[in-house]
């Protein structure tokens, strides 16, 4: 089987859809009987080819006001690819550019098209929407979105969830051909490790200090900038905070450190062992964001024994572990409130193991990727190639 994934929401440095895509990629390489193509934009043009897998490096420029994810404009090179690979799925990670080429490909050639709803789509947009507009302008557009969302999924032979929010969420939109497949942590590495005393005598931080963490992209949607009040507004605490990763606000929060010795900032963190042992010596790792579709960071700390805090109605519910720790109210305020009541209850040496089992029973490495090849076998089996929209259709639904 050969299997093509295409999509523009992959940064090399963070991102959901690269750890998904990467991950992926390395369960189909220990597969013989199976080939993956990938597509991906990427500062300039090349091919690499490695046993049965197979990247195209598409030459993009960057998305205005990003620092990492670009987006693809050689359309007719892409459209040659997937003619000329002819896998025989087509799974697109997002609704745009590479979303209507997956589709008229997928027409031309008969071949079925998987959509991935990996991102939270409108409200990815009206955060675009709202740097050069008013809010009240965003209101047509939310209605075109939507009406576009529905088109675009319900035209999938089949639409991949790991969130049942989101479910949820496109079956009120009118989408039925949706199929939930919780997302997994590979708990065979990251557990529970003695990193306390290492990761606070690296980052200069006090020995009875608690820790807060946060990993993942620094963007305007993260709202990681929240957490800076928090060391002033927890009085009967030391509080420090580690926040790791890269994004387009990424200056700022470098900024707010230079000025704030009890806030310290990592670059994004290709080594797992240092990601491990963050996760392991935080007493609390705090996600601020209000859109999310899953929210893998959250389980893999929670997978090392770290308890978490998030909002409630940010996509996070499901894999926040205990919804005691989910703040009603949005604000620094009540976010901080939140972390103080579940610092001073809970004990961090004695709830470690524990979360970290409830994990591995719940998310634990074990049949994500099977199951996605067997809803790719029975897709292959279906024959509902003639229920794809023709070219014109694809054409009128991105316009």
């Amino acid at each position: 089987m050969k299997i093509c994934d295409i999509t523009q929401l992959y940064s090399p440095i963070s991102g959901g859809v690269k750890t998904y895509l990467n991950h992926k990629r390395s369960f189909f390489h220990k597969k013989a009987d199976f080939k993956h193509i990938l597509i991906i934009p990427w500062h300039e043009n090349k091919t690499v080819e490695e046993n049965n897998l197979k990247t195209y490096y598409i030459k993009s420029p960057k998305l205005p006001f990003s620092e990492s994810y670009r987006f693809f404009i050689s359309l007719k090179k892409i459209y040659k690819i997937l003619n000329d690979e002819n896998p025989d799925i087509i799974e697109t990670g997002d609704p745009y550019i590479p979303g209507i080429l997956a589709l008229i490909a997928g027409r031309r050639n008969k071949v079925h098209v998987a959509g991935f709803y990996h991102s939270d789509i409108p409200g990815a947009i009206k955060r675009s929407v709202l740097k050069f507009l008013p809010s009240f302008c965003f209101c047509p557009f939310h209605f075109m979105i939507l009406k576009y969302l529905k088109w675009f999924y319900s035209n999938m032979n089949i639409t991949l969830v790991t969130n049942p929010d989101f479910k949820n969420y496109l079956e009120k939109l009118g989408v039925d051909n949706l199929k939930l497949n919780p997302f997994e942590v590979d708990t065979e590495f990251f557990y529970p490790v003695s990193s306390k005393h290492k990761i606070y005598r690296k980052y200069g931080i006090p020995e009875n200090a608690r820790l807060l963490l946060y990993v993942g992209r620094i963007a305007r949607e993260k709202n990681v900038s929240a957490l800076s009040p928090v060391p002033e507004l927890i009085k009967e605490l030391d509080i420090y905070i580690i926040v790791a990763g890269d994004g387009e606000q990424r200056r700022l929060i470098e900024q707010i450190s230079r000025g704030n010795p009890k806030i310290k900032y990592i670059y994004y963190i290709n080594d797992k062992e240092l990601l491990r042992e963050l996760y392991s010596a935080a007493d609390l790792f705090v996600h601020p964001g209000m859109s999310e579709t899953f929210g893998l960071s959250l389980l893999e700390a929670q997978a090392c024994g770290t308890d978490c805090v998030a909002f409630e109605k940010s996509g996070l519910e499901y894999v926040t572990l205990n919804k005691n720790n989910l703040v009603k109210t949005f604000g620094t305020e009540p976010l901080a409130a939140k972390i103080s009541e579940v610092l001073v209850k809970n004990n961090r040496e004695d709830s470690s193991n524990n979360i970290a089992v409830r994990v591995r029973e719940k998310f634990g490495k074990g049949s994500f990727y099977e199951n996605l090849i067997n809803e790719y076998e029975n897709l292959l089996k279906t024959g509902k190639n003639s229920d794809l929209p023709t070219r014109q259709e694809c054409e009128e639904g991105a316009r």
